[in-house]
């Protein structure tokens, strides 16, 4: 049970201030990453393992980024369910400026996080960033001679991959 105490005889009871990644830093404890970069380097990792020679198709991609995030996804479920995951964010509204996640908060954290980085990576945005580069390297092989295009190739991804990835997400999820 909380007790609240509101002053006292000289006004000099101040709420206490916690800084938890002070406290973090003085247990030695690790920073924390963003969902988005662990899924990235969860991704590339994975992709790594399965094609070291770097040639890997969209469905080991798909599978690389699916493994990374229910790997978090499994994190945080059982984490939460062995009472040993506690996660902060900052609230004003608390006493001390921050307040603990729900497993279904940190949950939709992720993936919010995660369907951010199928759009920016697999996305319309990335498609047209990669036409770009594709139309500069022309460009440039045009005036130098064009053999060494053959190692630029333009990845395709299909109009419903990134719904597919988002919906099999969400499916995995609904199952925690």
């Amino acid at each position: 049970m909380a007790v609240s105490i509101y002053g006292n005889i000289n006004d000099t009871y101040k709420p206490p201030k916690i800084d938890l990644f002070s406290l973090a830093k003085e247990h030695n404890n690790k920073p924390t990453t963003s969902f988005r970069d662990r899924l990235s380097l969860g991704m590339f990792s994975n992709m790594e393992a399965q094609a070291p020679d770097g040639d890997i198709s969209l469905s080991e991609k798909e599978d690389a980024l699916m493994n990374s995030f229910k790997s978090i996804a499994d994190e945080i479920s059982s984490g939460y369910e062995a009472g040993t995951r506690a996660r902060y964010v900052q609230d004003e509204a608390s006493e001390d400026g921050y307040r603990l996640l729900s497993k279904e908060e940190e949950i939709s954290i992720l993936q919010k996080e995660f369907d951010e980085f199928v759009n920016d990576r697999f996305g319309e945005k990335h498609q047209k960033e990669g036409e770009e580069v594709l139309k500069a390297l022309n460009m440039i092989g045009s005036a130098m001679g064009n053999a060494w295009q053959k190692y630029y190739e333009l990845e395709k991804i299909p109009a419903d991959f990134i719904d597919g990835v988002i919906d099999s997400s969400r499916r995995y999820i609904e199952k925690l």
